[in-house]
């Protein structure tokens, strides 16, 4: 379920990088749930991490997320300028930009900022969570304070410096953004992880955050973009993935969703490889045009992380491990059964 969560937020991200007909203009807020959840998931799993392995040193835990973070933000950042650079000197004619320091945070596209940001915010949590596990007092107290921080973080009005960052500065105009999934990710965090898999999938949770989601991306759409409101759209879809549910079709988005940081990774170059491509055909800005990329991109960003995470090296730069050789069991309406993956 967590798998097919994470599909459906990477869908929702591309998404949001596809539009550019004002037809489709304010329907791009569905897409913005992807970066919160993100961030729950992320931090989720570090106190899943850090609570099963106690012992784990945090020198050695940082070089793990750095390998698993900043590694493929390098990668990606040499691929995405190599783009840029070919279509400025050979199809639009424009000078290439030159480089600055900026870039080590923010990436060479728009969605690879994500990747430094969540390092960063990997190295105060961790040794926050070894707090908060070892004097459970203390994280209570913390999960409200962080709670309360995060919905502060809100609705607190954006500072203006922000509104008038160049390019190579727009890492802090979206890490603002998301600041308030950090605070509410690990109060989120926390409080789920002392809860047992029982209570989790029998508590309602899953349909209170199906709501909740439902109800700000709503909102958003009618009203518009809402700081607040994306933060509840990530937090409710990853209460979603509690549901107990075990469909075939949540089995075969679960498969996609394994793949779902290469395609996160990889989405853009597809974006607007095909946007130009189509251009240059005479297309002209549409809302079928919106869906054809958006469908395109998709297929292909998926196929190419599918097909790299065969092989060790290829799978480090999109994000993931190396396919098992062995398919994984799965338990299917109480019968073991081989999940076969070609």
């Amino acid at each position: 379920m967590l798998d097919c969560a994470r599909f459906v937020a990477a869908l929702g991200v591309v998404w949001v990088h596809t539009i550019e007909s004002p037809q489709f203009a304010r329907w791009g807020v569905l897409g913005t749930f992807g970066v919160p959840f993100y961030v729950c998931v992320a931090l989720f799993m570090i106190r899943r991490t850090l609570a099963k392995n106690p012992a784990l040193p945090l020198p050695k835990y940082y070089l793990q997320r750095f390998t698993r973070l900043y590694i493929p933000f390098l990668f990606w950042t040499v691929i995405y300028l190599g783009a840029i650079s070919f279509k400025h000197h050979f199809i639009s004619n424009q000078p290439i930009k030159p480089l600055d320091v900026g870039i080590l945070l923010g990436g060479s596209a728009y969605q690879l900022w994500f990747l430094p940001f969540l390092l960063l915010v990997t190295i105060p949590i961790a040794p926050l969570y070894r707090v908060t596990l070892a004097f459970p007092k203390i994280g209570s107290i913390v999960v409200l304070l962080t709670a309360a921080l995060g919905t502060i973080w809100a609705f607190w009005p954006r500072p203006d410096w922000l509104n008038h960052v160049q390019d190579s500065d727009l890492f802090f105009f979206v890490a603002w953004k998301a600041g308030p999934s950090v605070f509410c990710g690990f109060a989120m965090a926390h409080f789920l992880s002392r809860m047992s898999k029982e209570a989790l999938t029998m508590s309602g949770l899953a349909g209170i955050g199906f709501f909740l989601t439902l109800a700000s991306l709503g909102n958003q759409v009618v009203l518009g973009y809402s700081r607040f409101d994306r933060t509840l759209s990530g937090l409710g879809w990853f209460l979603l993935t509690f549901a107990p549910l075990r469909s075939k079709i949540i089995l075969v988005l679960g498969r996609f969703g394994r793949h779902s940081y290469g395609i996160y990774l990889s989405h853009a170059l597809f974006v607007e490889g095909f946007q130009m491509m189509f251009h240059r055909k005479g297309w002209q800005v549409s809302p079928q045009l919106d869906l054809a990329v958006f469908a395109l991109a998709i297929i292909s960003s998926t196929l190419l992380t599918m097909f790299a995470s065969r092989y060790t090296i290829p799978a480090l730069l999109f994000g993931e491990p190396p396919r098992k050789t062995s398919p994984p069991r799965l338990n299917v309406t109480g019968r073991n059964v081989l999940l076969q993956v070609p």
